[in-house]
């Protein structure tokens, strides 16, 4: 009984029969051959059918009714006649690329069937007619799916199938100059056009070379098969492979490094083929969806030849980054902004780095600090120099004269000698010369503490750095979260269009959109690079290194600032003040800037004292000498009649103090003492500089900190709002302009949330360098050391604080 007649007959049933009674659909398939990974799952299929059937069919797939070809041609038509004569089967589905071409080639179809898998329409010769905005099939009991890409204008009789588009997106994504396709060979003999016609199609196109690689069931003699100069290879639906000879396909293409692209889908990736272009998931289940929606028109009456056999699916690069990084392959930057990263990440990820081990690397690797690190032991050396100049001094010497004969003497100098000398020196008492020995040790504490400075300053950096990488990697995956919801709107306006719901204006304006989102993509993308370079510069890394955070939320590395002890502190207004006070208060006690300035001006005090006391203290210094003459010979060298031997010694005591310099003294003086109070008013000015610094670093965050949560109550609202319109639009209620500001809006609220916690961090590790401690970063045994401090002074100061 034909299906069409059901609903008649149930009518009859309801007012004979009880309630509930079903009508009984059996549903058979044809396979190619024995399907070790089905391209529609036949379990969800079926689910999909019953579901939609509901009470009124009583729907079944029996598994006897279930049959394949055995990968032939005669089997695979053998099989097709079974189930057509078969009287128990009411409905056919060919779930393969021969099974659903050889139902075509039937004059008469006793009964409907569904062709599942189409691969080009004209060059398969599929019956398509086009009916008002529908494209049907025009044939008795024979409907099919044709996959057909969302952007297709649906201009000419019947959408073109996405194989063109497919390979144009392989080829803009390789540029390759010689094309493999492999093709199983069962394919190739059933439709010889799809093979000869496409690849030339493809050669004068895109002005490649194109070869067909037939493929039978032996992967390595499909390898071998490739001609040497390939550099790229199109994989067509190759059913007859499991998982592992999937991967031993993959395998070899690697080892030839070659880029793959899966005409199937997405499903070949994981094998390791390099991209493919279709087959989203989303795509997957509205596929199954629709054919249970064919099956339930056809029960409740359509005539299979009256249904539109186009499903569109969107054409987009997927790109396994694993493979690329296996082949070498470096996708165009155009390519991969705007493909899907599978097996990878478009944020560069390399080895897991935490908050504190940045700031911690960086104290260890910076170069900038690591040239700081010099002052200091430059410093300790030029305090050693001066201690030197009031210790003992000595030194040895030797010479040997010779002299003109005539000149020389006894009491003078024999015409020949050699005299060996032994010197040293002491200074007894020089105020200079302990100045400088006390000076030099104050610049090296000074030393010290301005390395401490430069270290604070690279931690905040370091910190400052990180979250600026992560806020540009949150704000990026706004803006391609943004992207993806411009496509499925773009895909909308398509669809509506495919229906006569909405005209080309739609799509057009949705195209506008999605180029100023590329763009706007283009530039956080840039940003997010930016905000890597500039934090690796700081740790001394590898610019263009990435890294995957250790705590991608931050929730333990900043664990304090989210502690609500630590929100009470900024966010009451009753200890705000004293807060504030607090952490003025440790900023000026710690500030290594203050102390390395204090140990300045205690070295320019003993300037302006050593330069007050040469007025009136001498200098003592003790000399000694011992000479020995080693030999003398010629004129002159006889001492018997002198009474001299051949040793002198001397010691000397020497005192010497300025009378007059010109001036000099004074203008030395009164120079010191202006500097002592340059130093003195600098000094000042750094402590009000650093308290303001704190204070500000202090507004900052109490403000920072509030608008988190206004910002992500407005980004919930405005993604909310575009939910609502978004239906609106689907149901034609609503413009699509307002749509467009629906979404901007909620783009913009989205990043203003993205935003606002990363701009609260910042400002949180400011508070932390204006104080002059970042324990609490690095140190999470201090906080709560730290807690019961603020807390303590909290308590002792809150009355005297209250205005």
């Amino acid at each position: 009984m034909p299906i069409r007649h059901y609903r008649a007959i149930l009518g009859l049933l309801a007012w004979l029969c009880p309630a509930g009674v079903m009508a009984d659909a059996v549903i058979g398939i044809v396979e190619d051959g024995p399907l070790p990974r089905p391209i529609v799952p036949l379990a969800p299929l079926e689910k999909e059918i019953r579901g939609l059937a509901g009470d009124e069919f009583a729907v079944s797939m029996p598994a006897d009714k279930r049959l394949h070809g055995g990968w032939t041609l005669d089997g695979v038509g053998n099989a097709l006649r079974r189930l057509l004569d078969d009287p128990d089967v009411d409905i056919v589905i060919t779930t393969g690329l021969i099974s659903s071409h050889l139902a075509a080639q039937f004059e008469d179809l006793p009964k409907p069937v569904i062709a599942m898998i189409i691969a080009d329409v004209q060059l398969q010769q599929m019956p398509a007619v086009r009916s008002g905005n529908k494209v049907v099939s025009g044939k008795k009991n024979f409907v099919y799916l044709a996959r057909v890409s969302v952007t297709d204008d649906y201009g000419g009789a019947i959408a073109q199938t996405n194989i063109n588009e497919a390979i144009e997106i392989f080829h803009d994504a390789v540029g390759f100059e010689h094309l493999a396709v492999l093709i199983d060979r069962l394919t190739i003999e059933a439709i010889p056009a799809l093979a000869s016609q496409k690849a030339s199609d493809v050669s004068m196109r895109l002005g490649v070379r194109t070869t067909i690689v037939p493929f039978d069931e032996s992967v390595p003699q499909a390898i071998a098969a490739i001609p040497g100069d390939v550099d790229g290879v199109l994989v067509g639906p190759l059913m007859r492979l499991d998982a592992e000879g999937m991967e031993e396909l993959a395998n070899g293409f690697i080892e030839r490094r070659l880029p793959s692209f899966a005409l199937l889908g997405r499903t070949e990736l994981p094998y390791g083929l390099l991209m493919t272009s279709g087959g989203r998931e989303e795509d997957a289940v509205r596929y199954t969806r629709r054919l249970a929606l064919n099956v339930q028109r056809i029960l409740l009456g359509d005539r299979p030849g009256d249904i539109d056999v186009r499903v569109a699916e969107p054409q987009r690069l997927a790109i396994n980054m694993r493979t690329a990084s296996a082949i070498g392959f470096f996708p165009r930057y155009a390519a991969i902004m705007d493909a899907e990263i599978l097996f990878g990440n478009v944020f560069d990820d390399g080895e897991p780095l935490g908050l504190a081990d940045a700031m911690l690397e960086a104290l260890r690797a910076n170069l900038l600090l690591n040239v700081a690190a010099h002052d200091p032991l430059l410093a300790r050396e030029d305090r050693r120099l001066a201690r030197a100049q009031l210790l003992p001094q000595f030194g040895i010497g030797a010479q040997a004269v010779r002299i003109d004969e005539d000149r020389a003497s006894p009491l003078i100098q024999a015409e020949r000698s050699v005299e060996a000398q032994i010197a040293g020196s002491q200074v007894v008492y020089s105020d200079d010369v302990r100045a400088a020995w006390q000076i030099a040790a104050f610049l090296e504490n000074a030393a010290d503490y301005g390395y401490q400075a430069e270290s604070l300053d690279t931690l905040q950096a370091a910190a400052r750095g990180y979250l600026d990488v992560l806020r540009s990697r949150a704000l990026e995956k706004v803006q391609r979260a943004n992207l993806e919801v411009t496509r499925a709107n773009l895909e909308l306006a398509l669809m509506r269009r495919s229906i006569g719901a909405s005209g080309r204006a739609d799509a057009l304006r949705w195209e506008s959109q999605l180029a100023t989102d590329r763009q706007n993509l283009v530039e956080s993308e840039s940003a997010r690079r930016v905000a890597l370079t500039v934090f690796n510069q700081v740790l001394s890394r590898p610019l263009h290194e990435g890294f995957t955070p250790a705590d991608e939320d931050l929730s333990g590395s900043i664990a304090v600032f989210e502690d609500e002890r630590f929100r009470a502190f900024i966010d009451n207004a009753a200890v705000w003040r004293t807060f504030q006070d607090f952490l003025v208060e440790q900023t000026l006690l710690h500030a290594p800037e203050l102390k390395e300035l204090d140990r300045l001006v205690a070295a320019q005090r003993r300037r302006v004292l050593s330069a007050r006391r040469k007025y009136y203290v001498p200098e003592l210094s003790l000399g000694a000498t011992y000479e020995q003459n080693l030999s003398r010979s010629g004129a002159g060298s006889d001492l018997s009649l002198t009474g001299l031997d051949d040793e002198a010694w001397s010691i000397a005591l020497t005192a010497s103090w300025p009378l007059f310099t010109g001036g000099a003294l004074r203008a030395g003086l009164n120079r010191n003492r202006f500097s002592l109070r340059q130093l003195e008013r600098l000094r000042d000015a750094t402590a009000q500089q650093l308290a303001t610094r704190t204070l500000v670093a202090l507004h900052r965050a109490s403000g920072s900190y509030p608008s988190i949560e206004f910002s992500n109550e407005a980004a919930q609202a405005a993604s909310e709002n575009l939910e609502l319109v978004t239906n609106a639009y689907r149901a034609g209620s609503v413009t699509v302009t307002e749509l467009i500001d629906a979404q901007n809006a909620a783009l913009a609220a989205r990043l203003r949330a993205e935003d606002a916690r990363y701009a609260y961090l910042i400002d949180a590790v400011d508070v932390l360098r204006a104080t002059g401690d970042f324990a609490l970063l690095v140190e999470p045994g201090s906080t709560e050391s730290w807690f019961q401090a603020v807390e303590s002074y909290i308590r002792e100061h809150a009355v005297d604080s209250m205005p």
